[in-house]
């Protein structure tokens, strides 16, 4: 697993590993946006390099309860 802060971006690499020796390798990054939300996006790649978007998202802040 490895860690990075790219200026503002933030991208975390993992590989998972199942029986049988195959191998998911898993890319997250997570970019601010003007607005003050963050974009996730999480895309895996299989062993025979098909690749699938799992996430792909905005989260911003909860506002404050009164």
């Amino acid at each position: 697993m490895a860690i990075r802060t790219l200026r503002t971006v933030t991208l975390l690499t993992l590989v998972s590993l199942f029986p049988g020796g195959k191998r998911t390798r898993h890319r997250i990054t997570w970019t601010p946006n003007d607005d003050g939300s963050v974009r996730q996006f999480w895309e895996s790649t299989d062993d025979n390099g098909a690749r699938s978007v799992a996430v792909d998202g905005r989260h911003t802040r909860r506002k404050a309860s009164p």
